[in-house]
């Protein structure tokens, strides 16, 4: 049996990572609204970074789920392509958002 704080840390990391997702939508929405009006490459770097924390946040809340849905064992937890292939996914992500946050630096 898995213990009541794993599942609480599980639950909080899921709340946590859809707030950061909605947040990064609403701001990424703001700032192509700027873009369109006033092309500045400042703007267009930082509307990166949110686009690449966006779709971080998309993976982590699945890998999230999937770990929720383990706790309360209504998830077979074996090694599968779809398990590797998301595990690669995150980790090539996060190698995105550190690119994003160095381009932004050179400029």
């Amino acid at each position: 049996m898995v213990s009541t704080a794993a599942i609480t840390l599980n639950l909080v990391s899921l709340i946590t990572t859809l707030f950061m997702d909605l947040i990064c939508l609403f701001v990424f929405t703001v700032l192509l609204q700027s873009i369109i009006h006033n092309n500045d490459i400042v703007l267009i770097l930082v509307a990166n970074n949110y686009l690449a924390l966006f779709a971080f946040g998309l993976v982590v809340g699945l890998i999230n789920i999937d770990m929720v849905r383990g706790n309360y064992n209504l998830f077979v937890g074996e090694e599968t392509l779809d398990c590797r292939v998301r595990g690669y996914t995150l980790y090539s992500l996060i190698g995105v958002i550190h690119n994003t946050f160095a381009l932004q630096v050179r400029f």
